[in-house]
């Protein structure tokens, strides 16, 4: 409080009494909410921003804001085509193809896209993969010539009050268009505007629980030669890679399942460090039983592409993923103690087929409802369950190779 120059008060001896001095907590942003067990965000902006790019006011999407030079942004503050590039947030593009576009005068400043998520579910989320396209809208007549779009990429987790990066997306350098781009309105979708990035299956190297706050951030500040253009992104891509889905393209099926044999990683330590594409869900570097109960936890298998899954949803009982997953376990071991190499597997006619270097034929039953696994080598005539159970027909057979 300053009483300097503020009234005749010059000889005389005054103060304050009783003060009240409040700091008001600013609400968490909004997040987006992701299932640890598997779930893809996906986000077009042509719905989310509207196709009107002259229009200032209109709101990002909930759990997106931009932060330039220093100015914290929730709306599009800019109109598009601009007289000239400015710091902010733009809607650029045409009819319903719409890219949500920072701006900057200088390059060297804070200029930032943000995605705010949070982990829900039952399931630590474990694996993570991104993509997006980075695409310019035009550069004013003092921007770089030649210059570039480009963003460095990370994402971080605040569990203590503060954000801490726990993925470099972008291994210290940027996503760029490459230094390609000329002053004027820029079509964001020819080649030599535009900049696709995927960054393939990504383990955290901790576990990631309910709790922290995620933010990814798009960083363009000291990204390269940006100064004067306006770009930003669209088709961003932000999945939670459910346990069993090996290569992280947003379901767990039969190709997944088999990659537990394919990859020879089996209860297979001496072999070296597995990798999640290897079928190593629960990080500890190699593939055992209990990346299988991982898969089975997630309850992805066969459900499809997974996208924004209800985590009140009521879990499947075991069916043919749980009869499947011990089954490939009692393969494996029956496989192992045969000293038969490991199988290349193929699909056909809905059959699980697995080809080995034998003669012998091998059909694994499945019984229900004691869930019981047995290989024999005949067919399940004459065969009876100690419980009472039913042994049902045949679901994987091993064929003699060739």
């Amino acid at each position: 409080m300053c009483e300097q120059n503020t009234g005749q008060t010059a000889g005389y001896i005054y103060g304050v009494e009783d003060v009240l001095f409040q700091i008001v907590a600013l609400s968490p942003h909004p997040t987006i909410s992701v299932d640890g067990g598997g779930d893809t965000y996906w986000q077009d902006f042509g719905a989310a921003i509207g196709s009107d790019s002259n229009t200032v006011g209109m709101a990002l999407p909930d759990q997106w804001a931009a932060i330039s030079n220093g100015i914290l942004h929730d709306t599009i503050s800019q109109p598009f085509p601009p007289n000239g590039a400015a710091f902010g947030t733009y809607n650029v593009g045409e009819g319903s193809d719409r890219t949500l576009a920072t701006g900057s005068t200088d390059s060297s400043q804070e200029n930032k896209l943000r995605l705010f998520a949070e982990i829900a579910g039952s399931l630590e989320a474990r694996a993570v993969r991104l993509a997006f396209d980075v695409e310019a809208g035009a550069g004013s007549l003092n921007a770089e010539d030649p210059g570039e779009a480009a963003f460095h990429v990370t994402l971080e987790a605040d569990d203590d009050g503060s954000f801490s990066e726990i993925v470099d997306f972008t291994g210290g350098s940027a996503i760029s268009t490459g230094v390609t781009l000329t002053p004027g309105l820029l079509d964001g979708n020819a080649e030599s505007n535009l900049a696709t990035f995927d960054s393939g299956v990504v383990p955290f190297a901790d576990p990631i629980s309910i709790g922290p706050t995620l933010r990814l951030v798009f960083d363009a500040q000291n990204a390269g030669q940006t100064t004067g253009y306006i770009f930003g992104l669209d088709d961003v891509l932000f999945r939670i890679i459910a346990p069993g889905d090996a290569d992280g393209n947003g379901e767990v099926d039969s190709s997944d399942l088999f990659a537990i044999l394919a990859a020879g990683r089996f209860n297979h330590p001496e072999l070296g460090p597995a990798t999640w594409g290897m079928s190593d869900f629960d990080g500890d570097e190699d593939v055992d039983s209990g990346d299988l109960f991982l898969m089975l936890g997630a309850a992805k298998y066969n459900a499809g592409p997974y996208s924004s899954v209800s985590i009140l949803e009521a879990v499947p009982e075991p069916s043919t993923f749980a009869l499947a997953a011990f089954g490939l376990l009692a393969l494996v071991t029956f496989a192992r103690r045969r000293a038969l190499p490991t199988p290349a597997i193929s699909v056909s006619s809905g059959q699980i087929r697995s080809r080995f270097s034998t003669s012998q034929v091998r059909w694994l039953r499945t019984c229900s409802p004691c869930l019981s696994i047995a290989v024999t080598a005949g067919n399940a005539a004459g065969i009876v369950c100690r419980t009472g159970g039913t042994v049902r027909e045949t679901r994987l057979r091993v064929e003699r190779w060739g």
